[in-house]
Parts: C-alpha cells; structure tokens; sequence
C-alpha cells in the first residue's frame, strides 16, 4: 500500500488540533501541540506544491546566472563565469524535493 501523504497530513494536522491539543489540558504543552497541527496544516500546502516551485526557482536561477555572465564585467573571476555558465545552460534532470 502506497501511503497518501496528503490525506496522511491532513488526517494528522486535525488528530492533533481537535484531539491531541485539547487533551493536554492548557497552557504551554496546549500551544506547542497547536502549532505543530498548524504546521502539519502548513506542509501539506507546501508539499503540494514543493516540485513546481523548486523548478521554477531552478528556471529563474538559471536566467540570473545567464544575465550575470552575459553582462561582461558583472562577474571578473574566469572560474566563476565558467560555473555560472554551467550552471545557467543546465536543467532539472531530478525533482526530488529532498
């Protein structure tokens, strides 16, 4: 069985805010228990969205890299120019989020 992580995540985040969180019975313990359901909430609308944004930051890295070395003098040091170079004509090829 392949786990669901976003119904994993929001099964968990709601556990911990309507179970969890009011059983410890006020104060600190209670608001450390809330906010870890608030950032359970929180991963699950990362999570869904965490391959997309890392290539489009990819995309626009790329583009800068590409603006620096282009623009003559913006980068002096050869060795750096060639990585960004490198850098700028590559892509994803893996879109792992870890």
């Amino acid at each position: 069985m392949k786990p669901d992580l976003d119904r994993f995540l929001e099964v968990a985040s709601a556990h911990v805010l309507m179970r969890t969180a009011p059983a410890t019975g006020g104060g600190y313990e209670q608001g450390s228990t809330m906010v870890l359901g608030l950032l359970l909430t929180q991963l699950r609308e990362e999570v869904d969205r965490a391959a997309a944004r890392r290539v489009e930051e990819n995309r626009e890295l790329r583009r800068l890299f590409a603006e620096a070395v282009s623009s003559g003098g913006a980068v002096e040091d050869p060795a750096l120019r060639e990585r960004l170079a490198a850098s700028a004509a590559g892509e994803d090829t893996d879109l792992a989020v870890s």
